[in-house]
């Protein structure tokens, strides 16, 4: 019975078809590379004026007139608030009193001075007269004395005449030298300086009385209004230049960097395009690791309205991993997997996606240099026969 049970299965194998070996797939390959996922990323930028003032009351005084409201344009020197002018031409009116009258005092004293210093110069030549008369008259007394042909009395009398002219003498050079000093006249001086000054600065006021724009511009506050009354250095009106706009904007290191080596960065408004030119890059804000730019944008015939947000698109290679086709990557239950060549075959490798953009992807768990299937033929299956084209 075993003898016939062996001879059937042999008979039976030898009925079998003949097995042939598994033809090798043609399948195209990529290979696996380093390097770090390319995106297009889109950051806004805020566009405002390069230049913009608080224009400050240079005088004071009560708002008489608003010429410009906030949002209009405004040329430079034009007058925008306008100080009443009243209160300020008084000051000036008696500020010229006050120096006129200063000057006639000044004038006064001048010439009172000079009529007491020449009346002072004469008294001065008489009394030197008088003692050189009286000195001489002494002298000859005092020799005649000595010879005894003159009375002691004579002598006592000749020497207090001499002393008299002394002192008359001393008065009258006294007296010259006080109306010689002018110290009353240089105080006179320093009155009308004073006054001079202070119609000078009353002057000034007045002109400074119009608020003048210090730029073209566009009025982006109006802090007064009529009858307001402002101090010196009040604040009246904001004014913002329309020339020449500047773009903020926050991007990563390695893209302010980029953009800063290229100088020029393109931003689009309201369907537009418009060029800027890159003027300076911040240092990285350690919690954001973002750096803020600032670019000036090329003038326009239209200017975007200063507060507005334009758009600035920049691509940014911030994940690193193997680079491969986003179809090489094959998707079953809870897994992904791609495809590689290993020796005749094409094994099936886990990987993990940890970035994608652009058709793109960056995995890990491949090796570099690794030969991928791409693009995968239909029912591939790992340990298929194949061969690389």
């Amino acid at each position: 019975m075993r003898v016939h049970i062996a001879l059937l299965t042999l008979g039976s194998l030898l009925l079998l078809p003949p097995v042939h070996a598994q033809a090798p797939r043609d399948v195209k390959v990529v290979e696996a590379k380093l390097g770090k996922l390319s995106r297009t990323r889109t950051t806004s930028a805020v566009i405002g004026p390069e230049q913009e003032i608080t224009v400050t009351a240079a005088t004071t005084g009560q708002v008489l007139a608003v010429n410009k409201r906030q949002d209009t344009a405004v040329e430079a020197g034009e007058v925008v608030v306008q100080l009443d002018t009243q209160a300020l031409t008084r000051t000036v009116q008696d500020a010229q009193f006050a120096l006129s009258s200063a000057q006639v005092n000044l004038n006064s004293a001048a010439a009172t001075a000079q009529s007491q210093q020449t009346q002072a110069e004469l008294t001065v030549r008489a009394a030197e007269a008088s003692y050189e008369t009286a000195r001489s008259g002494y002298l000859e007394a005092q020799d005649l004395f000595k010879i005894g042909a003159l009375a002691k009395t004579e002598l006592s009398s000749a020497e207090s005449t001499f002393l008299a002219a002394e002192t008359a003498l001393g008065q009258a050079k006294a007296t010259l030298t006080q109306a010689t000093d002018g110290g009353n006249v240089e105080l006179l001086q320093l009155q009308v300086e004073q006054a001079q000054a202070n119609l000078t600065q009353a002057q000034d006021a007045l002109v400074r009385a119009d608020i003048t724009a210090p730029i073209t511009g566009v009025i982006t506050r109006m802090i007064v209004e009529q009858g307001t009354f402002l101090g010196e250095g009040a604040p009246a009106f904001s004014v913002a230049s329309t020339e020449q706009q500047l773009a903020t904007f926050q991007v990563p290191l390695p893209v302010a960097e980029q953009l800063s080596a290229k100088g020029a960065v393109q931003f689009s408004f309201a369907g537009n395009s418009h060029r800027a030119q890159v003027l300076t890059a911040s240092a990285l804000n350690p919690k954001t690791q973002l750096v803020t730019v600032t670019a000036r944008l090329a003038p326009l015939q239209n200017s975007i309205p200063n507060g507005s947000r334009a758009q600035l698109s920049y691509r940014y290679a911030d994940t690193g991993g193997i680079l491969l086709p986003s179809g090489a990557v094959q998707r079953g239950p809870g897994r992904r997997f791609v495809f590689v060549v290993s020796g005749d075959a094409a094994i099936r490798r886990d990987v993990e996606i940890i970035g994608e953009s652009e058709k793109r992807v960056a995995v890990l768990g491949i090796p570099e240099g690794a030969r991928v299937v791409y693009p995968v033929p239909p029912n591939l299956r790992s340990g298929t026969p194949v061969t690389p084209n």
